[in-house]
């Protein structure tokens, strides 16, 4: 993430680790996120009732409204999603992108990759027919960061935002997991703009990694792929801004159709698949 860190704790003046992302401080165990992040000034003690934003503003993301919560996405979350290859993800994902940018004109979508280069991106967005695949911005880290990450943030000024993914990011760092994970949140609650990180999952079908990182998240979603059938299944199993667990029968359109690979709803599934009795 490349993110600096402070030189010494504001909270207790103590030393701060060298390495870049490391936010907590080892005396007192507090974060000190960059004050280039831009530390909002307003009241630390709010009584319930007198905010001035009663509700979470939300993106009305279409078909997956049901996943995050009545309303949409949560501009303020930070969400997580694994599945295994070939589930459907970046395919969700840049939906995702597309279906915000109809929301946000004059916006810029980020989608920091580093599991496939920009020219598979865009392959996949043409193939998709999204209409506002130009709008979305692909920070091509296959190589590994080359700058800041706050100074691409300055630069796109983005309304939606997709890491994939996090685990070839921090690779066996997993310590740095929740780093970024918290990083995000701060972000995405001063800019109303939420993101979207891809996990990994292990043999289990869980996700790998601290579940630190997974506590960070506001939510955990998976993407589930029927390798008879070619059904899909995005499904939640947290949610901190909706219910959960909710699930939502997805399909892909077949070859041949004028958006061969595009997710809609599986209307066949409609009612089979939801809210998980137990």
């Amino acid at each position: 993430m490349n993110l600096a860190t402070a030189k010494t704790c504001r909270f207790c003046g103590g030393a701060m680790p060298r390495e870049p992302n490391r936010f907590k401080c080892p005396h007192c165990r507090l974060a000190n996120f960059p004050e280039h992040l831009g530390a909002d000034k307003k009241p630390d003690l709010i009584r319930l009732g007198d905010s001035k934003a009663p509700k979470v503003p939300r993106y009305d993301v279409g078909i997956c409204n049901d996943l995050f919560g009545e309303g949409g996405m949560a501009r303020t979350s930070v969400n997580l999603i694994a599945g295994e290859p070939g589930a459907g993800k970046t395919t969700l994902l840049l939906m995702l992108c597309d279906w915000i940018l109809e929301l946000m004109p004059g916006r810029d979508a980020l989608y920091v990759a580093n599991e496939q280069s920009s020219d598979e991106l865009e392959e996949t967005a043409r193939r998709l027919k999204l209409p506002h695949f130009r709008r979305i911005v692909v920070w091509d880290t296959m190589g590994g960061l080359v700058r800041p990450f706050d100074s691409v943030l300055s630069e796109v000024n983005p309304c939606f935002g997709v890491l994939d993914s996090l685990t070839r990011l921090i690779g066996e760092q997993l310590d740095q997991g929740p780093q970024i994970v918290e990083a995000l949140k701060y972000l995405a609650v001063r800019t109303l703009a939420p993101w979207m990180v891809i996990a990994q999952v292990n043999k289990g079908g869980d996700f790998a990694g601290l579940n630190k990182t997974l506590h960070a998240g506001d939510g955990l979603y998976y993407m589930e792929k029927d390798d008879l059938t070619g059904e899909r299944l995005a499904r939640s199993s947290k949610n901190r801004n909706g219910p959960a667990p909710v699930a939502v029968p997805l399909i892909m359109m077949p070859e041949g159709s004028e958006r061969p690979g595009y997710l809609v709803l599986d209307e066949s599934r409609t009612g089979d698949e939801g809210e998980d009795e137990d």
